[in-house]
């Protein structure tokens, strides 16, 4: 019996998981019409291997480090802020690095790490394609000769000012910025935003694509002088953008090509092929996961057929006997039946705590008493037909 049990929380585990598949590939479905804004969009990989320029005190060649941080920005300036280059990247501004700030700044501007949380770096591009995909999206009417624009949500108006020290901080904390050179537009509360955010975490699910009340920086390269201070930008101002963007396909080798850069380029992914890959990767793992289901499924048919036809054997001649005595024997069954059912009653109730669904839990219950029921039918019919020569055995 204890394989039995032991099958039920294997069978309840594994069906919560593939609910969980399931229950993911649905939303990223939805995602996918979504994707196909950037279908002809690549994410380029660019050659960064600096093991030549590294001296013996593993340090960076400074002059060869400043050619490629300006190579990097003419790249991004030649984009001119049109939607042919989409970047996004959540902000890292956490406490560590806030306090880090602190400790390293001799006069730091008063931040909160805690808002980091709902920052966005972005593009122009980025706010471009999201608004083609929800066209109610208010951006307001920005002005293009800012060097940084902050997109925060009404209800965060009240912290405009530590949004605003949290990005000089994590980016600009090395340079002098204007404040007339940072911006902020109130949006509406409640508004969509799109990620396109191809990263998988750790645990193999699918990032969540669909946010809202989200806090949009957008860094405009373009007010970035390119001169010997562009190695005082914070990484989302140059590096980041420059390794982690999405590019139009079709501008991506003439703009490098234009500006000599080609030998940079490794190689390309394909971005909105890449999104569709994975749904069908979680898919073939769901049909893995329903196959390991039906063989738990089968196996337990197998044992539970087993034990009771083992309990049927041994308790034969009891069954007869109370039949032809009492005219019944549902007692006596019950007596057999009592330990496997009380035996999946408790295993279902100690799963549905393990896995926090208790719908879950009853429906796999419910499964095994319907195999239980329907084997021990089984078994009476084949009692049935023996009846007769087990009475007289039982009276000699």
């Amino acid at each position: 019996m204890i394989s039995i049990l032991v099958s039920i929380i294997i069978f309840t585990l594994s069906a919560k998981s593939i609910v969980g598949s399931v229950n993911a590939l649905k939303r990223y479905h939805q995602d996918l019409t979504q994707w196909k804004v950037i279908k002809n969009y690549v994410k380029p990989n660019f050659n960064m291997d600096n093991s030549d320029y590294i001296d013996e005190n593993f340090m960076v060649d400074h002059d060869w480090f400043l050619s490629q941080t300006k190579d990097s920005l003419r790249y991004l300036q030649s984009f001119n802020n049109d939607e042919t280059l989409v970047y996004m990247s959540p902000s890292d501004f956490d406490a560590g690095k806030e306090t880090a700030y602190h400790n390293k700044i001799e006069h730091p501007l008063v931040t909160d790490s805690k808002l980091a949380a709902k920052m966005v770096y972005v593009s122009s591009g980025f706010i471009q394609l999201n608004q083609k995909l929800y066209p109610k999206n208010n951006y307001g009417k920005k002005q293009d000769n800012r060097l940084v624009t902050l997109y925060i949500p009404k209800k965060l108006e009240k912290d405009i000012a530590l949004i605003k020290n949290n990005v000089l901080a994590d980016s600009f904390a090395y340079q002098k910025i204007a404040s007339d050179q940072v911006q902020h537009i109130i949006i509406p509360d409640g508004q969509k935003t799109f990620l396109f955010d191809q990263e998988v975490p750790y645990d193999n699910h699918f990032p969540k694509q669909v946010v809202t009340d989200r806090i949009l920086v957008d860094i405009n390269q373009n007010m970035v002088p390119i001169d010997d201070n562009v190695l005082a930008f914070g990484s989302e101002v140059i590096f980041s953008p420059f390794q982690n963007s999405l590019v139009k396909n079709t501008v991506l080798l003439p703009r490098l090509k234009q500006l000599k850069l080609e030998n940079q380029l490794l190689s390309v992914d394909m971005v909105s092929q890449n999104a569709e890959i994975k749904a069908k990767n979680m898919m073939s793992q769901i049909q893995g996961g329903i196959l390991v289901l039906l063989g738990v499924l089968i196996s337990s048919l197998f044992i539970i057929w087993e034990y009771l036809k083992n309990q049927y054997q041994q308790h034969a001649k009891q069954l007869v006997i109370t039949y032809l005595f009492t005219g019944h024997k549902s007692r006596a069954e019950l007596l057999i039946l009592s330990p496997l059912l009380l035996g999946i009653g408790g295993v279902s109730l100690y799963s549905s705590f393990l896995i926090k669904d208790r719908r879950l839990a009853l429906l796999v219950c419910t499964i095994y008493i319907v195999e239980v029921v329907g084997i021990t039918i089984i078994h009476q019919l084949v009692l049935k037909k023996k009846r007769v020569k087990l009475m007289k055995d039982a009276l000699l």
